[in-house]
């Protein structure tokens, strides 16, 4: 899990640097190489460092995919996509596959195998996203790429329309200085004629190259802050109460495998509901879908503990499965939500940054987890209530 933790903070950086396409490319190709490396191991050392890089690897595609998915959806479908498109209907197929390799050296050759597709797919079928050629100044990619996804949807009539519209957002973000400084040199001009306007282009040039931008930049506007931390908050104790029960399912009654398929069709039953109220409701937003998983979590929890201090566990066992499985799946909601609400309030510049850093707390959530729920005890509970 360290692994991962880094790997979200490296492949931000190299995603606002170098761009979405290149860093899905590299993190794709790095996590089969891993786990090969990881069928190869031979001890617990071995197996421990080569899934550290499968983990380092894994965390940059997740901090740049989610990324580059939302600078290449319309606004209006985000959410509904992001919900049928997502991670839990994988959930079940992980567990036939775990369950159909007998040993965690072929469990990890499946896994490989299937980052293969992907690989070619991005190669061969994904371009950079446009957004991010526009924030580097790389028009007439962009241009050529907007052309090419209008004309595919067949909305050729947008093609011009909607590239200025994408360019001068964008540059309005991106270059906020630059037209400052534009305004600045053209009094200028009108004052002094002697003034070429050369050294409006050139003042410009310099700007741009001076717009470089790292994690500090997060925290440069008490606006850009306060995202940040919110975001950062809600993602790590959302990983501790999601991740401190999936750690822990073989303690629930019922087979781990089985366990882990209700949870993942239970959760895409979730998504597909949240999406489509969101896509037909206006009032259904990001913070309904957000509040509306944190309710659901705090009232399945707050039975369980209820039960548990009652000791009534053993004659609610089942139900305090099927709660805890709820809660877990609910869990997905307010990722999705916080990663949609991450991407929609971080500029282009900035965006995978602040993506990564509130991927980083995720992380940290994730390491926490276990430590919190073998900590907290029985007689624990009851001391505090």
């Amino acid at each position: 899990m360290f692994g991962v933790l880094v790997g979200a903070v490296v492949f931000g950086q190299i995603s606002d640097s170098f761009g979405r396409k290149l860093a899905t490319l590299i993190s794709t190709f790095g996590t089969f190489v891993g786990w090969l490396l990881v069928a190869q191991s031979r001890d617990l050392f071995q197996f421990t460092a080569t899934r550290s890089i499968v983990g380092f690897f894994t965390g940059g595609a997740i901090s740049v995919v989610n990324v580059y998915i939302m600078e290449n959806i319309p606004k209006k479908h985000r959410m509904w996509i992001n919900m049928a498109i997502t991670w839990s209907p994988n959930m079940p197929l992980l567990a036939f596959i775990a369950w159909a390799s007998h040993s965690w050296d072929w469990f990890a050759y499946y896994n490989a195998f299937f980052c293969i597709p992907a690989l070619l797919f991005c190669y061969f079928f994904v371009h950079e996203s446009p957004r991010w050629l526009i924030q580097k100044g790389r028009l007439e990619e962009a241009r050529h790429f907007l052309t090419t996804q209008l004309s595919i949807s067949d909305h050729h009539h947008l093609i011009d329309d909607e590239f200025e519209k994408v360019l001068l957002t964008e540059y309005e973000v991106r270059n906020n200085l630059a037209i400052k400084l534009h305004l600045k040199i053209k009094i200028q001009l009108s004052k002094n004629n002697n003034v070429s306007l050369s050294i409006l282009q050139i003042a410009l040039q310099q700007n741009r190259k001076k717009g470089q931008y790292s994690y500090y930049h997060l925290f440069s506007t008490y606006r850009l802050m306060l995202t940040s931390i919110v975001l950062a908050f809600s993602y790590c104790s959302t990983s501790i109460i999601n991740y401190g029960i999936l750690f822990n399912l073989e303690k629930l009654s019922g087979s781990i495998y089985w366990n882990s398929v209700y949870t993942g069709l239970m959760r895409y039953a979730c998504n597909l509901t949240f999406g489509y109220a969101d896509l037909k409701f206006h009032r259904v937003g990001r913070k309904f879908v957000h509040t509306s998983g944190l309710v659901v979590v705090l009232i399945s929890l707050a039975v369980v503990i209820s039960a548990y201090y009652f000791e009534m566990n053993h004659e609610l066992n089942m139900v305090i499965t099927i709660l805890i499985l709820l809660a877990s799946s609910m869990t997905s909601q307010i990722y999705i939500a916080d990663g949609i609400v991450a991407n929609e309030l971080f500029p282009t510049p900035i965006r995978n940054l602040g993506y990564s850093f509130v991927q980083l707390w995720n992380r940290v959530g994730v390491i926490f987890s276990p430590i919190v729920f073998y900590l907290v005890r029985k007689d624990m509970i009851q001391k505090v209530l």
